[in-house]
């Protein structure tokens, strides 16, 4: 049997090289500067954000002023043309010689008309003790 030797390998040099470390007080200082700037940026974007929400708010307003006005103005033609519609059934029914029947759909009218205007949710919340 042959003996096997390990080959050579040619020798590394190992070179260590010294990471110049900052004194504390310079690490304040870097610290002490980025805090700063990132103050300051929070003041910029802060202020940036106060002008934004100003504007949503003016926009808002101006919208729901908007919106109160045209329902000033909707709602009261639809009511108005609802009415004139129901007198006028009334009044032909009338005409007819059925003036029991136009009264009568006259309170049906009405109150369907009380009844849907009114239409709204109770919220009941019962406690219960067994």
């Amino acid at each position: 049997m042959t003996r096997h030797v390990p080959a050579q390998q040619p020798h590394t040099r190992v070179i260590h090289y010294a990471e110049p470390t900052p004194s504390p007080a310079e690490v304040l200082l870097a610290l002490g500067r980025d805090v700063q700037r990132r103050q300051k940026e929070d003041r910029l974007l802060y202020a940036r954000w106060l002008r934004r929400q100003a504007a949503l708010a003016e926009r808002d307003r101006l919208v729901r002023r908007r919106l109160w006005i045209a329902a000033a103005v909707v709602v009261p033609l639809f009511a108005g043309v609802g009415v004139w519609l129901a007198i006028q059934l009334v009044t032909a029914l009338a005409a007819v010689g059925s003036t029991l029947l136009g009264l009568l759909l006259a309170v049906a009218l009405v109150t369907g008309f009380v009844a849907v205007g009114h239409r709204c949710c109770h919220i009941v919340v019962q406690h219960w003790h067994r």
